[in-house]
């Protein structure tokens, strides 16, 4: 999440494709760049752009959930099964915010 914002990508469309996360990947840890992203909202730092999370299984679902619960900022957000369904949607996401 750090390189994100520092590379200037908080304002661009997004997708994080969890398909291929593993036991590594925890609900907690995500949670801990969800909280990220809510303290860069918060303090107004910029536009954060449509995000949309991909997950097949119970645990990705967990895992999106654990980062979105934490993550609340002001942007849309979906959650899809596949990367085609995601991709879909993000060319007709609504902008990002002001």
């Amino acid at each position: 999440m750090g390189d994100v914002i520092a590379q200037g990508a908080m304002p661009y469309i997004k997708i994080f494709d969890m398909l291929g996360a593993t036991a590594l990947v925890g609900a907690k840890r995500l949670a801990d760049v969800g909280a990220t992203v809510r303290l860069y909202d918060k303090m107004e730092l910029g536009k954060i752009g449509p995000l949309a999370i991909v997950g097949a299984s119970d645990e990705s679902l967990v895992q999106a959930m654990a980062f979105l619960d934490a993550a609340t900022a002001r942007r849309p957000v979906r959650l899809f099964s596949t990367n085609e369904d995601a991709c879909a949607w993000l060319r007709t996401a609504p902008a990002c915010r002001d």
